[in-house]
């Protein structure tokens, strides 16, 4: 996602149910990426969405660990939530 003002306008709505729609609880795992996901995650937490921001080395440790070497953005976001899954941040 690109990292400007626009991205969380667009992204968080997904986790907003509207009234007729159950979502489960949510919970966002993003890496910690030096500071780029600090727009996302602020904006997260003032819409009350639960977020945790997880070391990328422990997340491609556990990667490697379930035997995920490929690494591309479609395969890094399965494995983040894969790893907000099993360990639960």
């Amino acid at each position: 996602m690109p990292n400007h003002l626009l991205a969380p306008d667009t992204f968080i709505p997904l986790f907003i149910p509207s009234p007729d729609t159950f979502i489960p609880s949510s919970l966002v795992v993003v890496e910690a990426t030096g500071g780029y996901e600090t727009l996302l995650v602020e904006s997260l937490q003032a819409a009350s969405i639960a977020v945790a921001v997880v070391n990328p080395r422990r997340v491609r440790d556990f990667a490697k660990g379930i035997g995920c070497d490929a690494k591309t953005d479609s395969i890094d976001a399965k494995v983040i939530a894969r790893y907000g899954e099993v360990v639960q941040p």
